[in-house]
C-alpha cells in the first residue's frame, strides 16, 4: 500500500525500498519468502544480526555464523538484488577487534552480494540483554580494527546515487 502511495505521488523515483525479513533456521526461508512483496516492489534485500557474545541465552557468533543462512537462502531466491546488512554489531565479549576484522574479510571474500552495511553504534540494554556495547569505538582496539577494515579499497568504491 505504501509503495503505491509513493508511486501515485511520483516519489518512488527518489525512494529505495529495502525488504528486511527476519529469517531463522527454525522458521526457515519459506516463512520469510511468504511475505516477499515481489521484485517490482523491492530494490534491496536486508538482514540484521548481532553477536551478543555471552549474554545470558546467547552464544558467541561470528559474522559468517550470523548471516550465512540468510545470505545463501536469499541469493538463491533473488540473485540480482543487492544485499544490505541493515543492522549489525558485536559486544566486547570475546575479541571485538577480531570479530570486526573477520566480518569485513568475510564480506569481501564470501558475501560479495553485500553492498551496504549499517553498524548499530550504540550501548544499550533491553530485556535480557545487559549493557550490550556495539559502539565502534568501545575500545581503542575495536576502533582501530574498524578503521583498518574500511580502509580497504573494496569498501571505498564509488556509490551510485540518484540526484534528488
Amino acid at each position: 500500500r505504501i509503495w503505491h502511495i509513493f508511486n501515485e505521488e511520483g516519489a518512488n523515483e527518489y525512494a529505495t525500498w529495502v525488504w528486511d525479513p527476519f529469517i531463522s533456521v527454525a522458521r526457515g526461508a519459506q516463512y520469510a519468502n511468504s511475505y516477499y512483496p515481489g521484485d517490482s516492489f523491492v530494490d534491496w534485500i536486508g538482514f540484521n544480526g548481532y553477536n551478543f557474545g555471552g549474554q545470558l541465552y546467547q552464544t558467541y557468533q561470528t559474522f559468517s555464523q550470523l548471516f550465512t543462512f540468510e545470505y545463501s537462502t536469499m541469493r538463491k531466491k533473488h540473485p540480482t538484488k543487492p544485499i544490505m546488512i541493515v543492522e549489525t554489531g558485536t559486544d566486547e565479549m570475546g575479541s571485538k577487534e577480531k570479530w570486526v576484522k573477520n566480518a569485513f574479510r568475510d564480506v569481501k571474500e564470501k558475501f560479495q552480494g553485500i553492498k551496504a552495511i549499517c553498524w548499530w553504534d550504540e550501548k544499550w540494554s533491553h530485556n535480557t540483554i545487559v549493557d550490550f556495547d556495539s559502539r565502534i569505538d568501545s575500545s581503542p582496539e575495536a576502533l582501530q580494527a574498524f578503521k583498518e577494515s574500511i580502509a580497504d579499497p573494496y569498501f571505498l568504491g564509488k556509490v551510485p546515487y540518484r540526484k534528488v
